[in-house]
């Protein structure tokens, strides 16, 4: 148990990237005169959920990256939600469920990720309706950042498939050979040797030994 908890609590590369990111984010965000906060627990939860995807084996199931699609998209929405709505700097960050969603499901469920990303993200509009007009260059805009939740999604999760394609054909190659050597049997261990005819070259046959013999001096 011991062990295990060690195990857990052990970072490794990936894990310390995450970390020094979010740090970097924080940072950053503390050099604005005004921040909430919940920015910086919202990020820190990100984080949190980013490392323990990684880490825990429940996340490489389906039922565990449903899981993690919805823990992003809410946190994702808290981090928007608290700096500035729409016009928030960290519009990416609906990015991560998509790319969660695109390595652990398929292409389908990418795409549903990546409208529920869009819907969450066009749902600050409702904070904001009354008080600003969205302009055709706003829109354009929004459109553009939408989009990009789309192409990011259908081009990983196209990665990821030719990955595990390409995956199988070397395991189903390797398979092959394995079945082709125990159907060889000893005669596939020993080589070329096992079939070698005795006292002869296996190139020349019946033939080439008799020739030999032909070609020995007869003894008094």
């Amino acid at each position: 148990m011991l062990n295990r908890v060690a195990g857990w609590l052990r970072f490794g590369r990936i894990d310390l990237l995450w970390l020094l990111v979010v740090v970097a984010l924080a940072s950053l965000a503390s050099t604005l005169p005004r921040h909430s906060p919940y920015e910086f627990v919202a990020l820190g939860a990100i984080a949190v959920v980013q490392i323990a995807e990684i880490r825990f084996s429940f996340f490489s199931g389906r039922w565990g990256a449903i899981v993690a699609v919805l823990l992003k998209l809410a946190l994702a929405w808290v981090l928007v939600g608290v700096t500035g709505g729409i016009e928030s700097s960290y519009y990416l960050v609906f990015l991560l469920p998509v790319v969660s969603a695109a390595s652990s499901l398929g292409l389908a469920a990418t795409m549903l990720t990546a409208l529920a990303s869009s819907a969450t993200y066009i749902s600050f509009l409702i904070f904001v309706w009354e008080t600003r007009e969205l302009s055709p260059e706003g829109a354009r805009d929004l459109g553009i950042r939408i989009l990009f939740f789309f192409i990011t999604g259908i081009l990983l999760n196209h990665f990821v498939t030719e990955s595990r394609r390409q995956a199988e054909r070397y395991r189903k190659l390797a398979d092959d050979l394995a079945q082709a050597n125990r159907e060889l049997g000893p005669l596939g261990r020993l080589g070329p040797r096992a079939a070698q005819p005795p006292g002869g070259d296996p190139r020349l046959g019946g033939a080439g030994r008799q020739e030999r013999v032909r070609r020995e001096p007869r003894r008094a």
